[in-house]
């Protein structure tokens, strides 16, 4: 059954009658819960024990290697000996779909909150939370979890919200110009903004490397860390290339040939090539891609016609200072002449941003 336990504590300030702030701890514990981006996983994926090495178990021939097919737990049982298979030779080289709510997750978040009810013509509310999700990835769970264990895609870590409303004080009414003829308040009265500033820290995302496929062959190609600290951050758009560089890939393979003889080394900045037949210690979704900035801005102008009778205009900016809000890197650390290192795209419309839109309406309201 799919279950999730939630906890929380909020401790509330009344500054006076109409503000107040809030500082408050949640979080929440779910099992048998869906994967971070499937509900299902692959039973019969090979395990990356005995990638490379001499098959001792059921040789065909003298120094034959395991094969992928070797290493899948329902094609003939050496899986088993390996440590994951089943014993059963059914010969299933196909991939397997299971549909089961099986992924753990946590997520913990510290939230703070300014809130001013409207009062004086005026509402603002603000918050920013500091939070971390993690959940299990579908791919190598059946053979040990913890590698598909990490951020979850869509935690923005960081994420800062603030809205407001103002009626502004002119015309019959409000505190400035309230004597005015009704000609004149139809002009300079009637009037109201709105407003959203949302600013949030970038989407998580993997490292790889270019001869990953050469060290594994079960699809998980992440590169190992020195621990070094990670140079990301968005440099100037290329107008030539339309391309903007987040982070400095390698000028080379990391381990590739070197056409001047020999190899490359297996180091560039931070990253480091795995050893053969292992995963990298980088764990998934562990660096941080390009934050979000987004403006919305509404103005309203109303017209009352009679006590019960009101027609409101308005004018509404998303994103109104078409900021550009960029995607995710190619997350490729030493892959050359494929963009490596650079952003292509702007962040998809899910995100809750886009460029600029502008949208006007009429409202009547009796």
């Amino acid at each position: 059954m799919p279950t999730l336990d939630a906890w929380n504590l909020a401790i509330q300030h009344e500054i006076n009658r109409s503000t107040a702030v809030q500082l408050a701890y949640l979080g929440s514990h779910g099992t048998h819960n869906m994967f971070d981006s499937s509900n299902q996983f692959d039973p019969n994926q090979a395990t990356l024990v005995g990638f490379g090495q001499v098959n001792t178990i059921n040789p065909v021939t003298p120094g034959d290697l395991f094969t992928y097919n070797n290493r899948q737990p329902y094609f003939d049982g050496d899986a088993q000996r390996l440590g994951v298979g089943f014993g059963h030779p059914f010969g299933w080289t196909q991939s397997l779909r299971y549909n089961i709510n099986e992924a753990t997750s946590s997520y913990n978040a510290l939230q703070a909150k300014f809130e001013k009810r409207f009062s004086h013509g005026f509402q603002l509310l603000s918050h920013f939370t500091w939070s971390k999700a993690l959940t299990h990835e579908s791919y190598y769970f059946a053979i040990d979890p913890k590698v598909g264990y990490g951020p979850s895609y869509y935690n923005r870590g960081k994420a800062f919200v603030a809205s407001g409303n103002w009626d502004l004080p002119f015309g019959r009414g409000r505190p400035y110009a309230a004597g005015v003829p009704r000609w004149l308040d139809y002009i300079i009265g009637g009037y109201s903004l709105n407003g959203t500033l949302i600013a949030q820290s970038g989407l998580p995302y993997t490292p790889s490397y270019a001869l990953c496929s050469n060290d594994q062959d079960v699809g998980i190609c992440r590169p190992s860390t020195n621990f070094s600290a990670y140079q990301v951050g968005a440099g100037k758009f290329n107008k030539q290339a339309r391309t903007v560089q987040y982070f400095t890939p390698s000028p080379y393979q990391l381990g590739g040939p070197n056409p001047a003889g020999g190899f490359f080394p297996t180091t560039f900045g931070p990253y480091v090539r795995p050893p053969s037949g292992t995963f990298g210690n980088i764990f998934r979704n562990s660096i941080v891609g390009p934050r979000l900035v987004n403006v919305d801005m509404a103005i309203a102008k109303s017209f009352p016609i009679k006590e019960t009778l009101s027609v409101q205009f308005r004018a509404e900016a998303f994103n109104l200072f078409n900021h550009v809000n960029l995607g995710e890197p190619n997350s490729c650390v030493d892959c050359q002449n494929s963009n490596a290192g650079q952003i292509t795209s702007i962040v998809a419309s899910q995100d809750g941003s886009s460029m600029r839109r502008l949208q006007f309406a009429v409202r009547v309201q009796f």
